[in-house]
C-alpha cells in the first residue's frame, strides 16, 4: 500500500512530505519525531478503517 502524508509544524518537523513505498524506513537521530509522524498516519488509518 502506497500513501502520501504532509506535516507542517508537528513537533519537531517544521515541514515534511511523505511517500511511502511498499517498504519504507524511518531512520534519524534520537527525538527528531519519527514516532509522532507515524503515530499520526496510524491513528488516521484506524479512524478510517471500519
Amino acid at each position: 500500500m502506497h500513501w502520501k502524508l504532509k506535516v507542517t509544524g508537528y513537533g519537531k518537523i517544521e515541514a515534511a512530505e511523505i511517500e511511502t513505498a511498499p517498504l519504507t524506513l524511518f531512520v534519524g537521530d534520537n527525538n527528531s519525531g519519527k514516532i509522532p509522524v507515524m503515530y499520526r498516519k496510524l491513528c488516521n488509518f484506524l479512524l478510517q478503517s471500519d
